[in-house]
C-alpha cells in the first residue's frame, strides 16, 4: 500500500480490511443491542428478543446469524450486515464453533442473503 499525502501531510500507509468477496448487491445493514461483548467482524447469532449474542449454543445454520460491523460491549447499540459476500479470512468465529473450513462455512450460510468466499488474486 502507499501513503496518501493531503494537504502536505503523509498519511499510511493505507491498510484497508478486506471485508468483502466477490460482486454482490450493496451488503444489507441494520442495528442492535448487543446482548454480549462481540468483536469487529464477528459472526454473532440474532436473539428472539432482537438483540445480538457471540453464544452460538443450539445454532445449526445461519439463518439466524449476522456479521458484526464494528466492537460492542453488552447493552451497546452496534451496527451489523445481515446480507452480502464477505472474505472468510476477515471474519471471526465464535470459540467452540465447528466451523473450520471454508467449505463448512459457506454450507452454515446456504439459504441466507450472507455468502463467504475467499479473495481471488487475479
Amino acid at each position: 500500500m502507499q501513503d496518501l499525502a493531503a494537504g502536505g501531510t503523509l498519511y499510511g500507509p493505507l491498510n484497508y480490511d478486506l471485508l468483502f468477496a466477490g460482486d454482490t448487491p450493496k451488503p444489507v445493514t441494520g442495528h442492535a443491542i448487543a446482548a454480549t461483548d462481540l468483536t469487529k467482524y464477528q459472526v454473532a447469532v440474532m436473539l428472539a428478543n432482537g438483540q445480538i449474542s457471540s453464544d452460538f449454543t443450539g445454532v445449526s445454520d445461519g439463518a439466524k446469524c449476522v456479521i458484526v460491523a464494528q466492537p460492542a460491549l453488552a447493552g451497546q447499540n452496534v451496527p451489523f450486515f445481515e446480507g452480502g459476500c464477505f472474505n472468510d479470512a476477515a471474519l471471526t468465529w465464535p470459540a467452540g464453533t465447528a466451523f473450520d473450513t471454508l467449505a463448512e462455512r459457506v454450507r452454515f450460510f446456504k439459504g441466507t442473503g450472507i455468502k463467504i468466499d475467499t479473495i481471488h488474486n487475479a
